[in-house]
């Protein structure tokens, strides 16, 4: 290939790759590992360029492996360098880097690494070594793994496939038997692919796409497939781009795309799994890609439930007793808890790592953020609507969910009021189901306002004072009796007013 036919198809690659994009989330990552650059490097998949990651602690020595935790935020990698034969592993944002404990299972010219965390395992393949191996994550050694009835030849790239209890792997020199696959719990179970009408030479890494349940490698100069049942195969259209050769693969089986390393132009290449999608490359502007090799994928969360609201009356203790013409009402105060909501895991045959290192819960009233309101659980005594925001992030990025809202609503109710013949007053008792305040209010009664304190989940109880004014108070002195009409309006904290109206005859007593 010319440089000039080259440069065209970067050109016209790099102007295509954004419909590749289109539908992916701003935060999401390519990370790969430069062999000869010495770094592990990522990339948006919707272009802007990309970074190094700042690895501290430990070196990078021709990398040829990668694989992401994360739940954990943390990146594994294999150094290939004869001095420093080992899988490393850092946070992802480069600090405490180490060495991981692989007694037990040699680490001797490594090429590729898969991740399973929920069974706490890492694996390689060395290309020399005839072996699968794996490690525990938690640094207490590891083994090699039974993958009796299978062929294991120079292998280089692996991939777990939990939702078959597989692990697979590629025979860079084996044309006999190239892809090889065992049971992933150790229980032998090997065997080779059937790769009928598949396109097979040299093979340097693997992936899978769970959708289709194809099991996809990286041939010297083409990408080829079959079914992860046998037979099926094909290849890759890549509409022109470099692929010689490419090392390592990543697949996004929702956008139906898949990633590689190409060596000999240096780029992160990009096409889709089916004959009519887009093809490109990332840019990779800002980060080191020199001999780029083994990408995976680092997306923000994805959600896929969103957190569930449930509200419980606050217990008040005692209840008061019911007494003959006083009112009562329930408590507007609630107990609301919210769960997490639910989230997509990890996809790690594909090398697709989603799933979120934290989780926080934000409470909101009346769609806005309630001050200092995080955690699972909230204490609501005001009125309004109550939802919960959940918001799950990792080192790509953060996603949120809310949950449907819960309304709390006010209450209040009138008594029967008590006459004061003496005086020619009433009292008006109130009940009302929080914090706020009650005005009397008419034509015919003298205005008065009652505000309700705090009393944390007991309703209020009270008495407004009812005195006749002008012709009512003209009527009650010249007949000792007087019909007035009261409104009363509770107007809750942060909610909306409530009226209510009461007849009350005021009487007042002869004088002796």
């Amino acid at each position: 290939m010319t440089v000039a036919r080259l440069s065209w198809i970067l050109s016209l690659a790099g102007a295509v790759l954004g419909l590749i994009a289109a539908t992916a989330s701003a935060a999401d990552q390519v990370y790969w590992v430069n062999q000869d650059g010495e770094s592990i490097s990522h990339a948006g998949v919707n272009g802007g360029g990309g970074a190094d990651v700042p690895i501290t602690g430990v070196s990078v020595d021709h990398p040829q492996g990668l694989a992401i935790d994360s739940a954990a935020g943390r990146v594994y990698w294999v150094n290939r360098e004869e001095t420093s034969y080992s899988i490393r592993q850092a946070n992802l944002d480069g600090s405490g880097g180490r060495v991981l404990n692989t007694i037990g299972a040699p680490v001797m010219d490594p090429v590729g690494l898969a991740i399973d965390p929920a069974l706490g395992r890492i694996y390689w393949v060395n290309f020399a070594g005839n072996a699968v191996y794996f490690a525990n994550l938690d640094g207490s050694g590891g083994g090699e793994l039974d993958t009796t009835g299978a062929v294991v030849e120079t292998p280089v790239g692996l991939a777990v496939y939990p939702a078959q209890n597989r692990i697979y792997w590629a025979n860079f020199e084996e044309s006999s038997h190239p892809i090889g696959y065992a049971n992933l719990d150790g229980t032998g179970g090997g065997g080779s692919l059937d790769l009928t009408g598949a396109e097979v030479d040299m093979p340097e890494g693997i992936a899978i796409d769970p959708l289709a349940n194809r099991v996809y490698w990286a041939n010297r100069s083409s990408i080829g497939f079959a079914s992860a049942n046998g037979g099926e195969g094909g290849k890759v259209d890549t509409d022109g781009l470099p692929t010689e050769p490419p090392e390592g693969l990543a697949i996004d089986p929702f956008r139906k795309t898949i990633y590689w390393g190409e060596t000999t132009a240096d780029i992160i290449g990009v096409a889709g799994l089916d004959p009519s999608g887009p093809f490109g490359h990332v840019d990779t502007t800002g980060a080191t890609h020199v001999d780029p090799v083994f990408p995976v994928l680092l997306e923000d969360p994805r959600n896929t439930g969103a957190p569930i609201l449930s509200s419980t009356h606050v217990a008040t203790g005692v209840l008061r007793r019911r007494v003959k013409g006083l009112p009562t009402v329930e408590s507007q105060a609630r107990n609301l808890s919210c769960t997490e909501g639910t989230w997509a895991g990890d996809v790690l045959e594909s090398f697709l790592y989603r799933a979120p290192q934290t989780t926080s819960i934000q409470w909101l009233r009346n769609e806005r953020p309630i001050a200092g309101a995080f955690g699972p659980t909230y204490s609501a005594t005001e009125v309004g609507d109550y939802a919960c925001r959940a918001t799950a992030a990792n080192a790509a990025g953060s996603s949120a969910k809310e949950s449907d809202p819960v309304n709390i609503r006010a209450s209040f109710a009138l008594g029967r009021p008590a006459i004061n013949r003496k005086k020619g007053t009433a009292k008006l008792p109130v009940a009302a189901s929080g914090t706020g305040f009650v005005a009397l209010s008419g034509k015919s009664v003298r205005a008065r306002r009652l505000n309700l304190a705090a009393a944390g989940p007991i309703p209020f109880t009270g008495s407004l004072p009812v005195k006749a004014r002008g012709g009512a108070r003209r009527r009650l002195r010249a007949n000792g009796r007087a019909k007035v009409k009261a409104m009363v309006t509770y107007i809750p904290t942060g909610g909306v007013p409530l009226r209510a109206t009461k007849r009350i005859t005021l009487r007042l007593a002869a004088a002796g």
